[in-house]
Order: structure tokens, then C-alpha cells, then sequence
């Protein structure tokens, strides 16, 4: 299960153009509702996004010989092994800089980028053949559409991510961000109505006090601000919980469903009574759990 709900569907991420509101203004990004304001266009390139130009992929020497091959042709797939028809593989590379002959069936492929997306990470997508990294345009050519609707999602929070002053709301219950540009230091989501202090993230929002007022403490003695300070963390870490991969450690809350839990900023997946990872479950069954969980055994 996903932990919480998906962002809207942004394919075109070239479409995110620079904001002409006064820098002050917060430009939200909010979660199933209409579009809300414009987003910068600074976007790493390393990170896999739609074509720019619209092309078409080029005619390749792959889709020559299968629209060439006679009807008793055979070719074996390098996956499953099975020998099929020419016609049951892709009439392309599987990546654009792919130069070998692709000899790994249409159904393999889907499934091998489908796994891919599930346990290895969205932008670690690779040829099964050769290991060139795949694009945004090769994914979306060989998974199904849900499977590429989750990609699309794990590669527009990136994107986002990547964006300067852009910053997620810290409501456990809430997935949307937006950009809160200097001087201003309070984000108030437009989505669900959270405001903290980009300051002070784990303590609760000193309305009507100045940072140097609160750090000074004017509005409360130090012990008393570590006291604030601790109950809030508290707080979250008794509703919710650290995604186990050790590269994000994103604070997720489980609302209800079952204990296999996907971590919507990552795509990670892990059991959420003992945090064991879903790749070792797979490979080994309930001995892939942590010795003290449930499941375990």
C-alpha cells in the first residue's frame, strides 16, 4: 500500500515556468486539487524528464528485421527464454543509446522496468541487456499505465525536491509543498492549512513572536522552548515513522490498511511494524522480517 495519496499527474515538466509573483509570495503546489501557481523551471538535468522536442523515436535496425522476418522466424528471449515470433519483441531499442540488437521479449521488458521502479528506485530504471540508464520517454514506452502513473509521480516529487525554496508541508496527513522565497520564513499550506516556522520545522508555530525574539527567549525560557521542542518531536514519532531507507528517512504516518508500506517521497518499501525492506520479504519470506516482528519466522 502507499502510505499516502499521489500528487496530480504532471507529464511535461518542461511546463513548469518561472513565477512572476513578488518573491515573498508562496507558490503552492497542492495535492488532487486544481492547479494551483507556477513553478520555476531549474530542473537538474541528470534527472529524467518528457523530450522537449516532441520527436519520434527514430526507425532502428530492430524494427527493420522484425517486419522483415519470415513468419517461422524465431527469436528467444533472454529473460524467460521462452521462443517467440519477432513480432512479440519491441520494434526499438530499449534505450536511445542502446547499439545491441534487442533479444528480450515485450512482456519481460514491462516487467523487468516495473520492478525496477518498485525496488531499485524510479531514476535507477536500466536496459536488462546492457544496463544504459532509461529516460523518462523509454519508461513510459514499455510499463503499463499504472505502473508509469507511479513513475511519473516518485519523478515530479523529485523535481519538485530539486526546486530552490521549495519546501513539503510537515503535516504527517498532508503530501503537498510549495516555494516560500526569502525574507518570508512561515509556510502556510495551501492545501490543508499547516503553518511552522521554516526555522523552527519541529516545533509548533510561535505566531505574533520573531525568530531572534523566540531564539532570545522573550517568549519562553530555554528549558521551556527544549521542553516545546521535544514534545513536538514526540509528538510526530508517536504518529508516525521514518521511512527505512537510509537515504531518505522521510516521517510517515499510517492511517489505516495493511503493514506493507510504500513511502510516497521515495517509492521505498518496508514493513511497518519492524522497517525490514520488501526486496529481502521477497527473497527470503517471513524470515526477511526482523527477529521481535509479528511476521517474523
Amino acid at each position: 500500500m502507499i502510505a499516502a495519496p499521489g500528487l496530480p499527474k504532471i507529464e511535461n515538466l518542461s511546463l513548469l515556468t518561472p513565477p512572476s509573483s513578488p518573491p515573498q509570495q508562496q507558490h503552492g503546489f497542492a495535492t488532487g486539487s486544481k492547479a494551483a501557481t507556477s513553478i520555476p523551471r531549474s530542473i537538474p538535468r541528470s534527472l529524467p524528464t518528457p523530450p522537449l522536442d516532441g520527436s519520434n523515436e527514430p526507425t532502428l535496425a530492430v524494427q527493420k528485421e522484425c517486419l522483415s522476418s519470415p513468419r517461422n522466424s524465431l527469436v528467444t528471449c533472454t529473460i524467460c527464454k521462452e521462443t517467440e515470433h519477432p513480432s512479440t519483441f519491441p520494434a526499438r531499442h530499449i534505450t536511445r543509446t542502446c547499439t545491441h540488437s534487442t533479444r528480450t521479449c515485450k512482456e519481460c521488458i514491462q516487467q523487468w522496468v516495473e520492478t525496477c521502479i518498485e525496488t531499485r528506485g524510479w531514476d535507477r530504471c536500466t536496459c536488462p541487456d546492457c544496463g544504459e540508464a532509461m529516460s523518462y520517454s523509454d519508461v513510459k514506452a514499455f510499463v503499463g499505465e499504472r505502473a508509469f502513473g507511479r513513475y511519473d509521480q516518485l519523478a515530479t516529487r523529485a523535481a519538485l525536491s530539486s526546486l530552490p525554496h521549495f519546501h513539503w508541508c510537515l503535516s504527517p496527513a498532508c503530501t503537498s509543498g510549495q516555494i516560500v522565497a526569502p525574507p518570508q520564513s512561515v509556510f502556510t499550506c495551501t492545501s490543508c492549512g499547516h503553518t511552522y516556522c521554516l526555522n523552527h520545522p519541529t516545533m509548533p508555530y510561535h505566531a505574533g513572536v520573531t525568530c531572534d525574539q523566540f531564539d532570545a527567549g522573550t517568549s519562553t525560557s530555554t528549558n521551556e522552548q527544549a521542553t516545546a521542542e521535544e514534545q513536538g518531536l514526540r509528538t510526530v514519532q508517536e504518529t508516525s515513522k521514518r521511512c527505512s531507507n537510509a537515504l531518505c528517512g522521510w516521517w510517515i504516518q499510517k492511517n489505516e490498511g495493511c503493514d506493507h508500506m510504500t513511502c510516497w517521497k521515495c517509492g521505498f518499501e518496508f514493513c511497518w511494524d519492524c522497517g525490514a525492506g520488501f526486496k529481502g520479504i521477497g527473497r527470503r519470506g517471513a524470515s526477511g522480517h526482523r527477529r521481535g516482528c509479528q511476521y517474523w519466522g
